[in-house]
């Protein structure tokens, strides 16, 4: 049984449950969006050489956030705004509060954010 995003319930023949988290980090999203898209796996190296950590709200908004911005202001309805809302979805579903719903995560605190000040 799902309790939350990410946040499971395990129920046993015994009676005994047990809960688990199976949220999803942004450094195993960050390579999920390298191997979705290649072309941006010389985007996240140079974000680490830059920065020494994976700093989400950047790599985020840089690598999706604004391409698809980009892409939605144009009318581009293409299949590459598909896979990045599919990808953003996943993020916002099974992501830690960090990266998904979060009040200070990147989708609500990024990504809406961006769509509200720019009417995408």
């Amino acid at each position: 049984m799902v309790l939350s995003a990410g946040i499971f319930l395990k129920s046993y023949s015994n009676g005994k449950q047990l809960v688990y988290n199976r949220a999803i980090e942004k450094s195993v999203f960050a390579n999920k969006l390298v191997e979705l898209f290649p072309e941006k796996k010389q985007a996240l190296t140079q974000h680490y050489e830059d920065y020494g950590e994976l700093l989400g709200h950047i790599f985020f908004d840089d690598e999706i956030g604004l391409p698809l911005f980009d892409l939605l202001q144009k009318n581009d309805a293409g299949s590459k705004v598909s896979a990045y809302c599919r990808f953003i979805e996943e993020m916002w579903r099974n992501g830690t509060d960090d990266v998904g719903r979060g009040k200070t995560g990147l989708i609500n605190g990024t990504f809406l954010d961006f769509l509200r000040l720019y009417k995408c």
